[in-house]
């Protein structure tokens, strides 16, 4: 969990698609939520549909997920998620969701090699860990044990330690903790049952972060997801009527 490359990204598009895993003989659909950010900039009254951390803000346009270069950038760590938590499923009602998101982020370079990223999460938490900046992308820090609830999708831009890929890197974090243990897959599509490595409920959105020497902006332009929960059963199928949350 961390990055690096010389020659990144000033801008990267990436569609991610996590699924849960159901039956064969799926589904009706009783329940959905649709957040669309796809044909607006965002605009700064866009701040009461999301839960921010110090650092984080929507500034020129876009949701900024650590500061701008007007303000103090090294060693900084930001969330921005969504303020409503999504309910990926339901045991009791014998429930499970499909999840998709698409977006576009900006991730600039304000040093050579750059530093750290960026990542999509899915998390019990709200709460920006503390000293979380550097490595650890606003996901964990150093003194987190034991697994989190937290499943991530990193875009890595400094190889700051032995299990990172390479330099620049994207990969898929699950059952994430300080000591190393844990699952990363270095993936761009890969298949998930969300239900083995998340609770029920759980907030959608991003973290970053930037290092003491290796600094870099952390911006998302566009922000697009759906997420249905859906009830197993043979051969019916509700469609989901679309809303907007502005």
């Amino acid at each position: 969990m961390a990055a690096g490359a010389y020659n990144l990204i000033s801008s990267c598009r990436l569609l991610v698609l996590l699924t849960l895993a159901g039956s064969s003989t799926i589904i009706m659909q009783v329940n959905c939520l649709n957040f669309n950010y796809a044909d607006l900039e965002f605009q700064k009254e866009d701040e009461k549909n999301f839960i921010f951390s110090n650092n984080s803000y929507i500034v020129f346009r876009t949701l900024q997920v650590t500061p701008d270069v007007n303000g103090g950038i090294s060693n900084k760590s930001g969330r921005a998620l969504y303020n409503q938590p999504f309910k990926l499923y339901d045991i009791g009602r014998d429930m499970k969701a499909s999840f998709n998101s698409s977006f576009v982020i900006n991730l600039f370079p304000l040093t050579s090699p750059p530093g750290d990223g960026l990542a999509f999460i899915l998390t019990e938490e709200a709460s920006l860990p503390e000293n979380s900046g550097g490595q650890w992308l606003g996901i964990i820090n150093s003194t987190t044990t034991g697994s989190t609830n937290i499943v991530a999708v990193e875009f890595d831009t400094r190889k700051s330690d032995e299990q990172d890929i390479d330099d620049n890197h994207v990969g898929i974090d699950v059952r994430i903790n300080a000591g190393g243990d844990g699952l990363e897959i270095p993936l761009l599509s890969e298949h998930l049952d969300l239900s083995d490595y998340l609770p029920q409920d759980v907030y959608v959105g991003f973290s970053a972060s930037t290092g003491v020497n290796a600094t870099q902006l952390n911006a998302v332009r566009y922000l697009q997801g759906k997420l249905n929960l859906q009830k197993l059963q043979l051969r019916n199928r509700l469609s989901c009527g679309q809303s907007r949350f502005l």
